[in-house]
Formats: structure tokens, sequence, C-alpha cells
């Protein structure tokens, strides 16, 4: 039997590892805004089945991951600028 370290895992990088200037954020922007579309149609359409799985896709998309991730990182950022005592 192998035994092997768990605290190292090979899995795909998280958005936060990865540098923020590196992505492409008007694609980013363009996909979010394309799924909200769709979901915005299928509620007008009545079709609420369409509407939660749509929601779910766009919840779990990488766009959305790596939007939370940048506006998570520049709340924190403008928090500490405005702690800093004057």
């Amino acid at each position: 039997m192998k035994i092997t370290d768990r605290s190292v895992r090979d899995s795909a990088p998280s958005p936060l590892s990865m540098n923020l200037a590196s992505i492409n954020w008007k694609r980013v922007d363009k996909n979010i805004r394309c799924l909200q579309n769709r979901i915005v149609k299928a509620q007008q359409s009545g079709n609420r089945r369409r509407a939660k799985s749509l929601y779910r896709m766009l919840a779990m998309s990488y766009s959305a991951k790596v939007l939370r991730a940048k506006q998570a990182f520049e709340n924190q950022a403008n928090h500490i600028v405005s702690d800093r005592p004057s």
C-alpha cells in the first residue's frame, strides 16, 4: 500500500491563485451578461425550471467565480486603504 501526503493536492488552480491581470475581463463580463439575459428571458416566458437551471449555471461558472474573487480582492484593498490613519 502506498502512503501519500494529503497536504499536497494535484488540482486545478483556484481563481484566487491566478493573476487577476491575466484574465480577459471583457469576456468575463460578456459571459455573465449573456447568462443573465437568458435567465430574464426564461423568467419572462414563464419557464421557471429553465431559469433555475441557468441560475445554477451562472453561479457555478468560471466567469462568476473569478468576478467574485476580483470583487472580494478590491473590497479588501479598499478596506485596507480606508483603515489607515491619516
